[in-house]
């Protein structure tokens, strides 16, 4: 198997290596509850760097969205056009998101129609108006989603929105470095302000928009490096003041847990850029590309697997151990069986300089140049 870098075809392949780290970090988060079973046992910090760090896929999501859905308008590789580009993420992300619903929908109508223990504790009932409220993924209804990892959707696509206004800000001469550190840390601010009054508002809407500035330094962090060049060493200074951060913020959780994973992968995902070559290596394994270039079915589809695997295991057994181990050893499979099927099926006829597209399984054939 070979390696490269992915520039040839402007995608940087050790990107899709930390879109594999970062839908794996959310696979286990919904697979593996460790962090409930530890805060009943008064281990309340450790719970909530296990949660929150296996939520932080979400994190590296946005920033390496600010980074790439940026980047080529920043450096002169292409030029803007408002209409090509929202058709562009249109049909990028609604295809696969729409089978998404279809079968989300499905799987609550089956939790509806043959209730148990699992249906009346975690899914609400089946209602065809709130399915149709979720067929727009920027979630403007008060409704919840029969997916609980779509969440994070309304969020990506407020920033889809401000692009435009991004590019015209960042294209100024007046946008330097220093400018967008000083936006950063207002940002940071404004996270941390906002993790608070989110817990104290009623209005659905402002907790959308609330939301959406409590995860902002993620997209500012990737428009940064989307914009400059980080030397190395300005590289592990963020990752070292990440780390410190996420220290505090678990003995102060009003600090913002998130702006620590913010300033933490804005560090990493400068480092890849930086030209270290053997964590571009690592990153660009066959094996890591191959999953992160699936990383959007696998994150459309396996929160439905689940649902669906623990909903059919609870018709015939009670909630202990057994039943923990049987749904997790039949939904892991299931659900990577069925996040390949739709991106084999579906999401790779509309994504671009795929390198491991035509391989449903990994292979020693695949090559990434």
């Amino acid at each position: 198997m070979s390696v490269g870098t992915g520039k040839e075809n402007n995608r940087f392949h050790y990107l899709d290596g930390l879109r594999a780290i970062a839908i794996l970090l959310v696979f286990f988060h919904h697979t593996f509850s460790f962090s409930e079973l530890l805060s009943n046992r008064g281990l309340n910090t450790f719970a909530n760097f296990i949660k929150y760090t296996g939520g932080s896929g979400v994190e590296l999501f946005f920033v390496l969205s600010g980074v790439v859905l940026i980047r080529p308008y920043l450096r002169g590789l292409r030029k803007f056009d408002f209409r090509k580009y929202y058709l562009r993420r249109f049909s990028r992300i609604y295809p696969p998101y729409i089978v998404a619903w279809l079968i989300a929908g499905g799987v609550k109508i089956i939790s509806s129609y043959f209730p148990n223990w699992y249906s009346q504790e975690t899914l609400p009932y089946f209602s065809f108006v709130d399915w149709l409220k979720q067929l727009s993924i920027l979630n403007v209804f008060e409704v919840t989603y029969y997916n609980g990892a779509w969440w994070s959707l309304s969020i990506e696509v407020l920033f889809y929105l401000l692009i435009p206004i991004s590019i015209n800000i960042l294209t100024s001469e007046r946008a330097n470095i220093i400018t967008l550190c000083l936006f950063m840390f207002i940002s940071l601010l404004i996270a941390a302000f906002c993790s608070d009054l989110i817990l104290h508002t009623n209005s659905y809407l402002f907790k959308i928009q609330l939301s959406f500035l409590i995860y902002l330094p993620c997209f500012i962090g990737g428009i940064t490096i989307a914009k400059f060049d980080f030397h190395r060493i300005y590289s592990y200074i963020l990752i070292a003041i990440g780390i410190c951060y996420l220290c505090i913020s678990l003995l102060y959780p009003s600090l913002n847990i998130h702006n620590s994973y913010a300033l933490l992968y804005t560090g990493v995902v400068s480092l890849v850029f930086t030209e270290a070559t053997l964590i571009n290596k690592m990153l660009s394994h066959p094996l890591l590309v191959w999953i992160g270039e699936r990383s959007y079915s696998f994150f459309l589809i396996h929160y439905t697997v689940f649902n669906f695997t623990r909903h059919l295991v609870a018709l015939f057994t009670h909630r202990s151990l057994i039943y923990y181990f049987i749904t997790r050893l039949i939904e892991i499979p299931l659900a990577i069986l069925a996040s390949l099927a739709l991106f084999h099926f579906v999401e790779r006829h509309f994504a671009k300089n795929l390198a491991t597209a035509n391989f449903f399984l990994p292979s020693k054939q695949m090559r990434i140049y």
